[in-house]
């Protein structure tokens, strides 16, 4: 079963640390607020259309994913999670707004930080971010302060992969290789 990390954290003793960036709380939370939002802004659709296009999320998530959208509920497992986490969220956030990663920091168990930046959901973070996001991975997966680029700001606006020649495996690859080769240097 496919879990986010975050749910997963208690359980897998192999997750050095988090970075949860404008995470829900609770899922069936958010989709109260979202379809509560809609309603402030005049939009309404009877209860079996709602119920109707929420069972076809639920659905085609299952279908994909094999794990049920409405058990997903990252709260329910904060207080059980001692991996050291980073909460950011944006003030102006109006998908998944900033009490929710506030909840989720202030229920969390282990080692704790949040960050809360301006923009929205969708905005680009800040150099702030960047760096407190790099200070925090590089302390709590033990990487060498030299693997930090140069000009890290020039990349910020890219997924780190782009600079490793392809798609996320390859950027695992990377790490997996460049832990190997420490290894047996040590």
């Amino acid at each position: 079963r496919v879990l986010f990390r975050s749910l997963h954290a208690p359980r897998d003793p192999s997750i050095a640390c988090i970075v949860s960036d404008s995470a829900f709380a609770d899922f069936n939370q958010l989709a109260d607020e979202i379809i509560e939002k809609g309603r402030q802004h005049g939009l309404s659709a009877p209860k079996f259309l709602i119920n109707w296009g929420t069972s076809s999320i639920r659905s085609t998530v299952y279908k994909k994913a094999r794990f049920h959208v409405r058990e997903c509920s990252p709260i329910k497992s904060v207080s059980a999670a001692f991996v050291p986490a980073l909460f950011i969220a944006a003030n102006g956030d109006d998908f998944i707004p900033p009490h929710h990663s506030k909840e989720l920091h202030a229920n969390y168990a282990g080692d704790k930080n949040i960050i809360l930046v301006d923009g929205d959901h969708n905005s680009r973070r800040t150099n702030f971010s960047y760096d407190s996001v790099a200070n925090f991975l590089t302390r709590y997966m033990y990487l060498e302060p030299s693997w930090r680029l140069e000009n890290g700001f020039e990349y910020y606006d890219n997924p780190p992969w782009i600079r490793f020649g392809g798609g996320p495996r390859n950027l695992a690859s990377y790490y997996s290789n460049a832990h190997l080769s420490n290894n047996r240097h040590n």
